[in-house]
């Protein structure tokens, strides 16, 4: 199984730091941030989000979206959710956990999108337990010069150290 708030966060060209949108007719999309910064465009500079706004000790805060590309306005991705699992006892994870942010699109005449920014959890438990196939609250990648997103942030709390594995 999975707990998947991946592109759950804010929209295209929205959110505290999102990618800034690419000039007509041929500017790429800034990737949106979240705990990180996002990546330029590669045509014409423009700037992915920033500055980083998630606290990673307590995040409680959703991935920006990245900007459009310049031709059609269109193609920003968007950010990653916000996950909170709070357990008084044990909490077994043996599959996916991901906020990851989506990836930019094609904009039409070479023009791409930024990715949005990765998405957070914040997960509190008596124990934590299991293998967890993935982790995950990365950025979106960037398309056709598209700056990629800002990666999210994880908060792991446990009253006892994980006793398999590692996180």
């Amino acid at each position: 199984g999975s707990i998947d708030v991946s592109s759950k966060g804010y929209a295209a060209v929205s959110g505290t730091a999102s990618g800034t949108s690419g000039g007509y007719p041929t500017g790429d999309g800034g990737g949106g941030a979240h705990y990180g910064v996002g990546g330029a465009g590669s045509s014409g500079g423009y700037a992915g989000g920033s500055p980083g706004y998630c606290t990673a000790s307590d995040p409680a805060t959703i991935g920006s979206g990245g900007g459009n590309g310049g031709y059609g306005s269109s193609g920003g991705g968007k950010g990653g959710g916000l996950g909170k699992i709070n357990v008084s006892g044990v909490l077994t994870v043996n599959g996916s956990i991901l906020g990851t942010g989506a990836g930019g699109a094609d904009a039409g005449s070479g023009t791409g999108g930024g990715g949005g920014g990765g998405g957070a959890f914040n997960i509190t438990s008596g124990s934590f337990l299991g293998t967890p196939s993935s982790i995950n609250v990365s950025g979106g990648a960037g398309i056709n010069g598209g700056g990629g997103g800002g990666g999210g942030c994880i908060s792991i709390l446990t009253d006892a150290p994980p006793s398999a594995g590692s996180v």
